[in-house]
């Protein structure tokens, strides 16, 4: 989908699609020429559960020129969690 965008086109993008290292890594790489100088990119799923998103995340903020500008936390939980409120999501932005 993000193809039939211009660069530069977004302020932010959300990328929370696909979990393995492989494709995380793509959708940062694709997210990146459709953001906008200063704009942000964010995501889900940023914790041990989720190996794949974690190894990108952190690959591309090395390699790419982006650092991680917020994170949640992981708040605690009395019950499983079964929607995934309590993984963490992050927020990037170019340096």
């Amino acid at each position: 989908v993000l193809g039939g965008f211009a660069d530069g086109y977004f302020g932010w993008l959300y990328v929370d699609a696909d979990h393995s290292y492989k494709g995380c890594f793509r959708d940062l790489h694709a997210a990146e020429y459709k953001v906008c100088a200063g704009g942000r990119i964010a995501g889900h799923d940023y914790g041990p559960g989720f190996p794949g998103v974690l190894q990108a995340v952190n690959e591309f903020c090395n390699t790419r020129g982006w650092v991680m500008s917020a994170i949640t936390k992981k708040g605690p939980r009395q019950e499983p969690d079964r929607d995934g409120r309590g993984i963490p999501s992050y927020v990037l932005e170019r340096v």
